[in-house]
């Protein structure tokens, strides 16, 4: 089954990975603010493949927490 579009921002859909979890998605700065659409998305990305992974992310220990506690 295809995964749906995270977001127009985002340069692809969340890659399947395994066929029963996990997946990555890319073309995503962690580092900034992110709009109530785009987190939204990355949520329910979340909530179809149980984990995801975002690669070459550049966060301080502080905009880690931010997003996390989003």
């Amino acid at each position: 089954m295809p995964s749906a579009p995270v977001s127009s921002r985002f340069t692809n859909r969340p890659k399947r990975l395994t066929p029963l979890i996990g997946a990555e998605i890319s073309g995503v700065d962690l580092s900034g603010p992110l709009g109530n659409q785009a987190f939204d998305e990355i949520h329910r990305a979340l909530m179809e493949h149980l984990v995801i992974f975002f690669r070459d992310q550049s966060l301080t220990p502080e905009q880690h927490l931010d997003f996390g506690r989003r």
